[in-house]
């Protein structure tokens, strides 16, 4: 979020979510999510640091922390920023038409409120690809005793951009310019896509580490 005087505690967003206001929602959802998937890179970093076993790449991990921080972050803001930009939207459906020249204006405007609504859910299936590059560094590098931590950070970040994913095309469908629309969706549900099968390749991967007979 933008400002800590901004940020719901963990049980006024939930009890945010389970009221009948619209916002926060699956959006908010997705990017919480994407943000909880960041935190499990920091996590795993910030208890892989320090470490003799895993002092050759101790740099790297530094990094990593850094980089995790700054993802999860990214992906904090989108949850006030999904909100703002539903606000946006409920406001330009919401503007009364008397004649044809008004009627114009609020398709306008609501196509504009569409095309902004879809910057948050975009910059989650983004900030996710760039999670799970984390992960796949921490499933090889990381601290072994919280091998499940990352399994699990594969998984948010796996329902997070599929979340993220579903709130962009309910409102890419309702966008006019066609073209415009099948170009994002293309290059959007490429990624999606890839990510998804990159996190179940690391669930796959911790799962069967774990569940390894021991010697």
């Amino acid at each position: 979020m933008e400002s800590r005087k901004d940020a719901f505690s963990l049980s006024e967003f939930l009890d945010a979510l389970y009221s009948k206001e619209p916002v926060p929602g699956g959006g908010g959802v997705a990017a919480l999510c994407i943000a909880m998937g960041a935190c499990l890179c920091g996590m795993v970093s910030n208890l892989t640091v320090g470490k003799k076993k895993y002092a050759a790449y101790e740099e790297e991990m530094q990094q990593m922390i850094k980089r995790a921080l700054f993802l999860k972050n990214k992906s904090e803001m989108m949850i006030a920023e999904d909100a703002k930009q539903f606000a946006v939207l409920r406001e330009a459906y919401g503007l009364v038409v008397e004649n044809e020249a008004e009627k114009e204006y609020k398709n306008q405007q609501i196509q504009q409120a569409l095309r902004d609504a879809l910057k948050p859910p975009m910059q989650c299936i983004y900030t996710a690809n760039d999670v799970v590059i984390l992960l796949e560094q921490l499933l090889e590098k990381g601290n072994t005793l919280l091998l499940s931590d990352v399994g699990v950070g594969a998984e948010c970040i796996c329902a997070g951009i599929k979340s993220a994913w579903l709130t962009a095309l309910i409102n890419l469908n309702l966008i006019d310019d066609e073209a415009w629309v099948a170009e994002v969706k293309e290059e959007m549900l490429t990624i999606v896509e890839d990510t998804t099968t990159r996190c179940k390749m690391i669930y796959r991967r911790v799962e069967e580490i774990l569940c390894k007979p021991k010697n």
